[in-house]
């Protein structure tokens, strides 16, 4: 017959193709390839801050004592069986585990308007809820936090719900992001369905206050929403059962309706257990008892009914008072460690003098801390100290052990030193990858418009009256270099005068900037190595004794390489006698925002300049304030009298970059322009820019404390009076060439260290080896 004759049979060949040929391979789950990785490496310093399990100080999986008696008993016990448990799970734990999630005394409990039923642990029971909701609910939308569990959205579009965020996090504070939380719950549609973490929030470690809770949940009430907790971590955030649900019962007061997962994976350390909870609060008993005839034909064709193991253990704790204030004490115990080892991370990176504030680790709370770390110093982390955690920098505080700490304490502080990527300019850059009209086509000779208006506004202010009146012309060059350059070479075309005066000393790059345009370098007195400040009758004097019309070279701030700028009122001196000779500023702004931590105090002595007409030239870098080194992105702002004059100039300007490099590159502008235009962005910046600073300072502040302990001969005061990225120390070459050669300290040889490129770790080899050239090479 036709279907035995074998070339019939070929489908099943083993040599033909599979009938699941056409299965893809599916990605990695992240936070267990970061397991299977962790387990694959050899070294025995690996650390595994990934996977939220609490672990013992030797790093094994912590199983409380109060389990392992209870599991003692449970196998001692001949009487008990392993028959199915009924589909909901087992009575007395789903009794027990709504009185220890709402309260023994729980109005909603008395009155039976709580359904519970044992689920497969936390994950289970969320999807559980999913599931019902999809099928029984008018709303299919749940807004989730941003950021959340990463098995969240999983869970719960899995069962068919449309996911929408609303803010919670605020990167800028590590904290909560409460204004943007209550505007986007605010605005959500009646009736949606809103995830909250019940405490210990994952991966943040941000919860709100007990205020805030009750603001949140009376808006959730005036809005319809239905509440979603997701209760993971009950007790071992304060320590205290009671707080840790303190959120959940705030809800359940007063007739409120909500569903509530709850999970015994880390509370008890049954992980592989999968044991946890669902309970849905209702307006009536009638209603609880027929959502629960729902939830069983929901669990039916799931898993029909849950394990046996876990909830008797469970049961036997809750139901016992001694086991259960056995339980407490271990948990309390578990809790303080937590907030222990917080502290111990935090003290370890204050006293290595790591970059940046670190108090968020002690602020805030469980088993999660955000740390704020970026990819590129995670995979430094991974690569370098073999210590894995997840890609977003949440560090699982309970696979810390106090003996680790020093370890993940320097491996941060090294990947904190090495050359910093802000954090605002990695967010703008991924929206620009992100957006898919984006072209690469060639810009304008002038650059990109936006970047060239929000440039001229940065440096002159939002309200110059000479942006208003068309007196400005910007170009976007090659970062401060090249603006320096078009500058240069459009004055030797252009300019009456063909001589810059340039401070002594100044940046080496300077006079091989001006000279290779055509003009004629000359210099004026700027520092005076006596009082290693600024030399300021000597300025008066050169500057005053200089043609009309030359052209003068300024700092607009934190002068390099001496570090010492003019007051205002020298600056306002300045100003008088340069208008008064008729000479043209040219401010090189390599640092606005970087000297001081203020945007608008960098750039006074440039608008002290422009105002009341003033001419000058400006050129911009955000190397510094925006490290964005590599990308070359910068801005030549030429002032004029009028508006005619400006637009002329720029004509001219385009027949200088033409043959020079004929447009600028779109990417780095498109950074900053994106930055400086979005006002949350531009926030973040000034706020990233202001903890630069700040730690320049503490730094400068360490060296000059540092040196003063060793009685190092001679007045180091200049370290903190002077100002931005550069120290100039006052040792001569052969005290330089003497700390190269027997401290390995490289240096410019007039004695100019960059104070960013020093740490707090690595001030007292610093101090040392200063020490050492100024006593013994003098």
């Amino acid at each position: 017959m036709e279907y035995l004759k074998p070339k019939e049979a070929t489908i099943t060949d083993s040599d033909g193709d599979s009938l699941f040929h056409n299965v893809p391979p599916a990605p990695d789950i992240p936070v267990y390839a970061t397991t299977v990785a962790y387990n694959k490496d050899p070294s025995p310093n690996k650390l595994h801050l990934g996977i939220g399990v609490y672990r013992t100080e030797e790093g094994k999986c912590h199983t409380p004592n109060v389990v392992r008696q209870v599991e003692q008993t449970l196998a001692n016990d001949l009487s008990a069986d392993k028959e199915y448990l009924p589909i909901t799970g087992m009575a007395e734990f789903n009794k027990l585990s709504a009185e220890l999630i709402f309260g023994f005394g729980s109005p909603a409990i008395k009155e039976n308007r709580v359904t519970t039923v044992q689920c497969v642990s936390g994950c289970g029971s969320l999807r559980l809820g999913a599931e019902l909701l999809a099928k029984h609910y008018h709303q299919h939308v749940v807004y989730l936090p941003d950021p959340t569990y990463g098995n969240h959205p999983n869970l719960l579009s899995a069962a068919g719900l449309s996911l929408k965020t609303y803010r919670y996090y605020d990167p800028k504070t590590h904290g909560l992001d409460f204004q943007g939380l209550l505007e986007d719950l605010g605005s959500a549609s009646t009736g949606a369905i809103v995830l909250f973490h019940a405490s210990g929030h994952n991966p943040t470690g941000v919860d709100p206050t007990c205020q805030q809770w009750d603001q949140i949940r009376q808006l959730v009430r005036l809005r319809g929403l239905l509440p979603f907790f997701d209760c993971a971590y009950q007790g071992l955030v304060s320590g205290s059962l009671d707080a840790d649900a303190q959120s959940i019962r705030m809800f359940v007061s007063n007739s409120g309706e909500c569903l509530v997962a709850q999970s015994y994976s880390k509370t008890m350390g049954l992980y592989g257990e999968r044991i946890g909870s669902l309970s849905i609060v209702c307006k009536t008993a009638d209603v609880a008892r027929r959502v629960e005839s729902q939830l069983r034909l929901v669990i039916r064709p799931f898993y029909s009914s849950p394990p046996i193991h876990g909830a008797a253990i469970v049961t036997a704790i809750l139901k016992d008072r001694d086991l259960y204030n056995e339980w407490n004490t271990e948990l309390k115990a578990m809790s303080d460690r937590l907030a222990k080892v917080r502290q111990q991370l935090y003290d370890a990176l204050c006293n290595s003098g790591t970059p940046g504030d670190w108090s968020h680790i002690i602020r805030q709370v469980g088993m999660y801390t955000f740390t704020g770390l970026n990819e590129e110093q995670i995979e430094f982390l991974t690569k370098e100290y073999h210590i894995y955690m997840s890609s977003d920098g949440r560090i699982n505080m309970g696979g810390l052990s106090s003996k680790a700490v020093p370890y993940l304490a320097d491996a941060i502080h090294t990947a904190e030193g090495k050359p910093l990527v802000l954090n605002v300019v990695r967010k703008a850059e991924q929206m620009l990858i992100n957006d898919r009209s984006r072209v690469k086509e060639y810009l304008p000779i002038v650059g990109l418009a936006d970047f060239n208006k929000l440039s001229a506004k940065l440096i002159f202010g939002a309200d110059s009256p000479a942006i208003r009146e068309n007196r400005v012309t910007t170009v976007q060059c090659l970062s401060g270099t090249g603006s320096l350059r078009v500058g240069a070479e459009f004055l030797a075309r252009h300019y009456h005068q063909r001589t810059i005066y340039i401070p002594q000393p100044t940046w080496g790059n300077h006079p091989k900037i001006f000279t290779l345009s055509g003009l004629s370098v000359k210099t004026y007195r700027y520092y005076d190595p006596a009082t290693r400040g600024l030399n300021f009758q000597g300025l008066l004097e050169d500057l005053g004794s200089a043609p009309s019309g030359s052209i003068v070279l300024l700092h607009a701030c934190a002068h390099n390489p001496t570090g010492v700028d003019p007051t205002l009122q020298q600056w306002e001196q300045i100003r008088r006698l340069m208008r008064s000779k008729a000479l043209l500023p040219f401010f090189d702004s390599a640092y606005q925002g970087f000297a001081s931590g203020s945007l608008d105090a960098d750039a006074q002595s440039v608008r002290m300049f422009v105002a009341n007409g003033g001419e000058c030239f400006v050129a911009q870098s955000y190397a510094k304030n925006m490290g964005l080194y590599g990308e070359r992105v910068g801005a030549l702002s030429v002032v004029c009298k009028t508006a005619d004059v400006a637009s002329r100039v720029e004509s001219q300007l385009k027949l200088v970059i033409r043959p020079m490099f004929s447009n600028p590159p779109i990417h780095g502008a498109s950074i900053v322009a994106n930055i400086l235009k979005d006002r949350n962005m531009y926030n973040e910046w000034t706020i990233e820019l202001k903890a630069m600073a700040d730690r320049i300072i503490s730094m400068r502040q360490k060296l000059f404390d540092a040196l003063r302990a060793r009685g190092t001969p001679g007045d180091w005061s200049h370290i903190i009076k002077q100002i931005g990225m550069f120290t100039f120390t006052g040792l001569d070459s052969e005290q330089v060439a003497f700390m190269t050669r027997e401290y390995h300290i490289y240096m410019t040889s007039d004695g100019r260290i960059s104070m960013a490129g020093l740490s707090s770790k690595t001030v007292p080899h610093l101090a040392d080896a200063i020490h050492a050239a100024v006593t013994r090479m003098s």
